[in-house]
């Protein structure tokens, strides 16, 4: 079975690594070829050593408590170097009112696990606080199969104060994205699952800890909520490429610099073939194609396929962001001994002036 993935990104990287695993696993005859428009691998993923400092041009750590990054990680032998947020220096920031106000503790994970630090925060009124208090008995909503945008289901659960002024800014964090618009079962999915099986999303989080603390055999270290590696994330597209490069090129292609004009179907039937057209005038016959590229990028190939899909890949919205990394000596900042975190976020409401 011959298979062409298109995009070298984390994603696309990912996805021939499970691929040639579970192949192996089951015993599969399979060849796959992974193509690259640009020179390099891993897609947003930037990683540069500047002046001893190790600087991220695209994402700089991930989520722990979803585990497919964690284990990924430990798969290629990166275990070991996989490091958490700097555990005496903790703290988030809220920039409200032209003023820096730590996080509630125990929110950083979107949903409250800590009440005291939540009821001492000057960012809540107490009608906000007494409002969050009430997801314990806000009722559920019908399992029906029906998604949720992000702002609509934090507004239900938590109220609007809580959502403006402590989630939306967290999350715009995270995704840089409109929470109008961003899915809940895409993002956040086990928010969906605590609602339904708890009723409640504190509900949900106390047993969750619960069961970290029951399962917890002390075998692994402790990861705190956002997690990296100590060269970068580049290390994991770096261990990805060559675990790929060792499987040998009768198995494994790797091609960078390599731009896909045309996506065909070649035969029809219980095994369709398909043309993969290069810029390079090349074709590659394919059994299975997958698109690890971004989504607009996907509806131009699949347009000749599928205009159907091709329309509503389309719709999805796309937004730019920059990154920008200073570095000032400690003694040049009067405060410097105050703002011991590692970070703070801005929320669309309040007076930033």
């Amino acid at each position: 079975m011959k298979v062409t993935i298109i995009g070298g990104g984390i994603a696309g990287l990912a996805t021939a690594y499970s691929l040639l695993k579970h192949a192996a696993l089951a015993n599969l005859p399979i060849t796959c070829t992974l193509l690259e428009s640009t020179q390099h691998f891993g897609g947003k993923i930037r990683t540069e050593l500047i002046d001893g400092f190790i600087i991220e041009g695209g994402p700089d750590s991930f989520l722990s408590y979803k585990p497919w990054g964690v284990g990924l990680c430990r798969e290629l032998g990166l275990g070991d170097r996989l490091m958490g947020t700097n555990t005496q220096h903790h703290r988030t920031y809220v920039l409200y009112n032209g003023r820096l106000r730590e996080f509630p503790e125990g929110l950083v994970t979107l949903a409250p696990s800590q009440a005291l630090p939540l009821f001492m925060s000057p960012l809540l009124s107490m009608a906000g606080k007494l409002r969050l208090l009430m997801d314990l008995f806000v009722a559920k909503s019908p399992s029906n199969g029906t998604d949720e945008s992000l702002a609509s289901f934090f507004r239900r659960r938590f109220g609007a104060e809580v959502f403006e002024r402590l989630i939306e800014p967290l999350m715009t964090g995270i995704y840089a994205g409109d929470a109008e618009q961003l899915s809940l079962r895409a993002t956040f999915p086990r928010f969906l699952e605590f609602e339904q099986q708890y009723g409640s999303i504190i509900k949900g989080m106390l047993a969750s800890r619960r069961q970290r603390m029951k399962s917890d055999t002390g075998t692994q270290p402790k990861l705190t909520t956002f997690v990296t590696l100590r060269g970068g994330l580049v290390e994991m597209v770096r261990a990805l490429v060559a675990s790929l490069e060792r499987t040998g090129k009768e198995k494994m292609l790797l091609r960078n610099g390599v731009r896909v004009t045309g996506l065909t179907q070649a035969s029809s039937g219980e095994k369709p073939k398909y043309e993969v057209t290069l810029d390079s005038g090349e074709s590659l016959s394919s059994d299975a194609v997958v698109l690890a590229t971004p989504a607009f990028t996907a509806a131009d190939l699949l347009m000749s396929l599928d205009s159907g899909v091709a329309e509503q890949l389309r719709t999805i919205p796309y937004t730019s962001t920059a990154t920008v990394s200073l570095a000032y000596p400690a003694a040049s900042l009067s405060n410097a001994h105050s703002l011991k975190g590692f970070g703070f976020v801005i929320p669309r409401v309040g007076d930033h002036d």
